[in-house]
């Protein structure tokens, strides 16, 4: 049993590193992933260092190619598309960057409740000591919160959303308004 241990560490240990990092952006362009454009511009919210040596400071604009789109998927994966800079443009001075090979995976923004968080990782404890608790705890949190009248179908939706069974819908499209955050996966 030590030597599986031990060579899973050595596994571990002599897997590469991988340089990814997650950029803050604002949105200068509407854009849609069902009808999309070829070329793309953003605003960091933040200063950032990229790989190549390439020192981005706040509000800089990056332009850059749309190389791919990728259509919303089960499991409710959401669409999103692969970015690949060319230009950066900060206080009038324009930078080409085009020959580098940053690309990056442009995911919509969605801020973490920590109310939710909390309490579906009290549901999944709850469901681990108890099996089956999760969809009772479910069902009375939905019919609690909805009007009177809708109370059943409130409970069985809040149920079904909670349940692994909802991975079988498919994930939203990807629909940029101006000042919209996004995430850059680089």
């Amino acid at each position: 049993m030590k030597k599986i241990y031990l060579l899973i560490f050595i596994l571990l240990l002599l897997t590469p590193k991988v340089n990814a990092r997650t950029i803050k952006v604002m949105a200068v362009e509407k854009f849609s992933t069902e009808n999309p454009s070829h070329t793309y511009k953003v605003q960091t919210i933040e200063a950032e260092e990229l790989e190549d040596g390439i020192f981005i400071e706040k509000g800089t604009i990056i332009s850059g190619l749309v190389v791919k789109i990728y259509a919303p998927q089960r499991a409710k994966r959401d669409s999103y598309f692969e970015f690949h800079p060319t230009s950066i443009t900060y206080n009038g001075e324009v930078i080409n960057i085009s020959n580098s090979k940053i690309f990056a995976k442009v995911v919509g923004y969605k801020p973490i409740n920590p109310e939710k968080l909390v309490g579906s990782v009290a549901i999944k404890a709850a469901n681990f000591v108890l099996l089956g608790s999760s969809q009772v705890i479910s069902f009375t949190l939905g019919a609690f919160q909805a009007p009177s009248g809708e109370k059943i179908k409130s409970g069985f939706d809040r149920m079904y959303k909670d349940s692994f069974v909802s991975f079988i819908e498919v994930g939203e499209t990807l629909n940029i308004d101006v000042g919209d955050i996004l995430l850059f996966k680089i």
